[in-house]
């Protein structure tokens, strides 16, 4: 038996700043902020799987998963071989 799977999603981030303050506690008054990276505010999540069974007990899986936009793009990937009796 053959199963697919898929899944498309939208991701919206509504609060993209990446500024933190920070504060030395043994040094009052010493405060500083510190900037992240700004990433888009809307990107694509994207994952889609494989998995063949056999009667045997063997099974074969491979799972893609990925987030893009205009700044990142990252994705990983898996596979899975596994037996049950």
């Amino acid at each position: 038996m053959l199963t697919l799977r898929g899944r498309l999603a939208w991701a919206h981030d509504y609060n993209p700043d990446r500024a933190v303050s920070a504060i030395f506690q043994s040094l009052p008054g010493a405060s500083f902020v510190v900037n992240g990276a700004r990433p888009d505010p809307d990107s694509a999540l994207v994952s889609a799987s494989a998995e063949q069974n056999w009667l045997n007990g063997f099974s074969l899986a491979a799972t893609f998963e990925g987030e893009f936009s205009g700044n990142v793009t990252s994705y990983a990937g898996k596979g899975v071989v596994k037996y049950s009796w």
